[in-house]
């Protein structure tokens, strides 16, 4: 089993769960998964730093005899402390979720168990205690929702904006290479007959 590819695969899947929970904070089941892919990501995040310590011996001997570079050693050292960081990384994020969830359940209003723990981005933490003070939760989430959808619109259109004349070009050059094909071999013949 590819620990690397299974840590790609359970980030990729916690980015989307998390783009999910700004749009909809409140939503047990997002929450849920979070954690539970969180717990995954720590899981991988600590076989993939067992199998690294596991092989640092070896690394250490090679490179002592010379079987690989000074380069290859320091990206080894890299790997290790980068995947110590990730597994910090899961573990506070992990930790954070289990406290707001904790004070939401011991009756502290949303936006303050989200703030102590920094959750979510500040944008949300402000409407969701702007609604928790005018009695319109509901309401507001609907206008993080929004607010988002429109984010999402805008990189959209931009991004369209500037594939577009990509394309164009890109037909251009296509159209200006069948052109020529089926030129070339006209002129050939021609020139011949004369």
């Amino acid at each position: 089993k590819d620990v690397n590819k299974c840590s790609r695969d359970v980030q990729s899947e916690l980015r989307q769960v998390e783009k999910l929970l700004k749009l909809d904070p409140e939503n047990t089941e997002l929450v849920a998964q979070k954690q539970k892919l969180l717990s995954e990501a720590i899981a991988n995040s600590k076989e993939k730093l067992d199998r690294l310590k596991t092989a640092q011996k070896q690394v250490n001997e090679q490179f002592k005899k010379g079987e690989i570079s000074e380069g290859q050693y320091r990206a080894f050292q890299r790997e290790i402390v980068k995947t110590e960081q990730e597994l910090e990384k899961f573990e506070g994020k992990i930790r954070d979720a289990e406290k707001a969830a904790k004070n939401i359940q011991e009756g502290s209003s949303i936006a303050q168990a989200l703030k102590k723990d920094e959750f979510l981005p500040k944008l949300v933490i402000g409407m969701i205690s702007a609604g928790e003070a005018s009695d319109k939760v509901d309401e507001m989430l609907v206008n993080i929702g929004n607010v988002y959808e429109n984010e999402i619109d805008m990189l959209v259109t931009s991004l369209t904006g500037i594939i577009e004349p990509l394309i164009i070009v890109l037909m251009g050059v296509i159209i200006g290479v069948i052109v020529l094909s089926v030129m070339m071999p006209i002129m050939e013949m021609n020139l011949m007959v004369q």
